[in-house]
């Protein structure tokens, strides 16, 4: 697999599980919120989740590829290169308050296959 940068940005993630919760939870209450950011509290870089996937789902290498090199790959165009170097951190404020049970809160779980 092959990781974009020095993949220490952070990338918001959630669980299949817990977005299914949480999709349920708002059919449910219908909340005042227009907009709602469904995600957990686990702050994964992009290298952590590229390494997981790999880890699960080949053999666990990962290949770093500067910014410099990756201009030079023409299936990348220059917004795919910044936006995964794209450091977002988002809090998980909105739905602290509803009434589901986390599965998966804070960690990256690993791809059962």
């Amino acid at each position: 697999m092959v990781c974009y940068g020095d993949g220490s940005n952070i990338v918001p993630t959630i669980s299949l599980s817990d977005l299914t919760n949480i999709i349920v939870e708002i059919v449910e209450t219908l909340p005042e919120k227009h907009y709602v950011f469904a995600v957990d509290d686990s702050k994964n870089s992009l290298i952590q989740i590229i390494k997981t996937i790999s880890e699960s789902l080949g053999t666990g290498k990962v290949l770093k590829v500067g910014k410099e090199q990756a201009l030079t790959n023409k299936k990348l165009t220059q917004l795919d290169i910044d936006l995964l170097q794209t450091n977002l951190r988002l809090e998980a404020a909105a739905i602290k308050d509803m009434g589901f049970e986390w599965k998966y809160e804070v960690r990256l779980i690993m791809i059962e296959g």
